[in-house]
């Protein structure tokens, strides 16, 4: 499940782009340190960020897990 493999760190970076794009959000900076990401964002606005969030987080867990409509993977993020 870490985002370091080889499939998954390359599957997440063009993800989180392609969302940031779609929701005019740059991005300045960003770390992917296996088990989460940082980055570091200029946004251009609050709702706009909150759906980025929202299905980016979304996405990433699907990607990662393998999850899909008829195959639940359980939880994956902490709290």
């Amino acid at each position: 499940l870490s985002f370091l493999s080889p499939k998954n760190k390359i599957a997440v970076e063009k993800l989180v782009k392609a969302k940031a794009k779609k929701f005019g959000i740059k991005i300045d900076d960003s770390a992917n340190v296996g088990n989460h990401l940082h980055y570091k964002l200029q946004i251009s606005s609050r709702e706009n960020f909150q759906k980025f969030l929202k299905s980016t987080t979304a996405l990433i867990a699907r990607l990662v897990t393998g999850a899909r409509k008829g195959k639940p993977f359980g939880r994956f993020w902490q709290g």
